[in-house]
């Protein structure tokens, strides 16, 4: 048995794994030599072969194989929805006045918007939710939120309408 000597590299394991066949017959006929690919092996190793690597034959199949079953897997689970609520602009948006005859009765409150927005960031309707209990400090909330902008929902990356809850507090300062 005649015993040759292969020098294998870093490169040429990447050779072989992207080559397959085709490296075999480099091999062969460079045994022995370092592959000039410009780049320099990292791992040096010498393997001793017993005999020359030889393809061997296929055999023909004579019968057709038997047909697998494949059985239905469940469906496959929803990806996760990513959604994003729609918000307020806050740069672009002026906050509520104050009512100058609110600030005489010192009334002060919060009143709960219910808005409406649509895919394009703007409003369709805007409802008093929750009173403040004072229907000065309720119209101010309406009309302030009525000229507002707003980042629309998205969910998936798609701009869609949805309905936000807007919380306005008007509250005294402390003199």
């Amino acid at each position: 048995m005649k015993l040759s000597s292969i020098l294998i590299t870093a490169t040429t394991i990447a050779l072989h794994m992207a080559g397959g066949l085709a490296v075999n017959s480099w091999l062969a006929n460079h045994a022995g030599t370092t592959p000039q690919l410009g780049v320099q092996p990292s791992v040096i190793e010498y393997v001793q072969l017993a005999e020359p690597i030889t393809q061997q034959p296929v055999e023909p199949v004579s019968a057709a194989p038997a047909p697998i079953a494949i059985k239905p897997s469940a469906p496959a689970a929803p990806a996760p929805l990513s959604i994003v609520k729609a918000s307020p602009i806050a740069a672009e948006n002026k906050p509520p006045h104050y009512p100058r005859m609110a600030l005489r009765r010192q009334q002060a409150g919060t009143v709960l918007l219910r808005v409406h927005v649509l895919a394009n960031g703007t409003l369709d309707t805007v409802q008093l939710h929750a009173s403040s209990g004072h229907r000065l400090l309720d119209q101010a909330a309406i009309a302030a939120v009525s000229d507002w902008q707003f980042s629309p929902q998205t969910a998936n990356g798609q701009f869609e309408n949805s309905w936000v809850n807007i919380p306005i507090t008007f509250k005294l300062k402390d003199t």
